[in-house]
């Protein structure tokens, strides 16, 4: 992690149902090499944003870091070039890219959120005997 803001808003009239809002966000993309068993890797190095919002208002958690992604060059040089003309990516390769930030960034943000006495960022399912999600 590069950057850790979070803050619990006193004063904050909590009123019906609270909505909790995770927000990643991709920063910067860009290609690296790294060193590896067999010589320089190149991937892909990804800088993030990992915002939690809360409403009503009672905090806030922010976090800011950089994942490595390797793949293929072709893949790898789609999304970089996909990115480059228009600061997206393909979808599918969006959601590999959204579970590893969230993977990073999970642990931290919960742990702040359990500091400052906020609700957990991420909602967090529970199986019953039968294998359905509790509600």
């Amino acid at each position: 992690m590069d950057k850790l803001e979070a803050e619990r808003k006193e004063n904050v009239k909590l009123e019906g149902q609270m909505r909790i809002s995770p927000n990643p966000r991709i920063l910067q993309m860009q290609e690296v090499q790294i060193p590896g068993p067999t010589g320089k890797a190149n991937i892909l190095e990804i800088q993030f944003e990992y915002a939690v919002n809360y409403d009503p208002p009672v905090g806030d958690i922010k976090v800011t870091g950089t994942i490595m992604f390797q793949e293929a060059e072709n893949v790898r040089k789609q999304l970089l070039d996909t990115w480059k003309e228009n600061r997206q990516i393909h979808p599918e390769m969006g959601k590999e890219i959204i579970y590893r930030m969230t993977h990073h960034a999970f642990l931290v943000m919960m742990n702040l959120a359990r500091e400052l006495n906020l609700p957990s960022p991420l909602p967090i399912r529970i199986q019953t005997q039968e294998g359905q999600p509790a509600t």
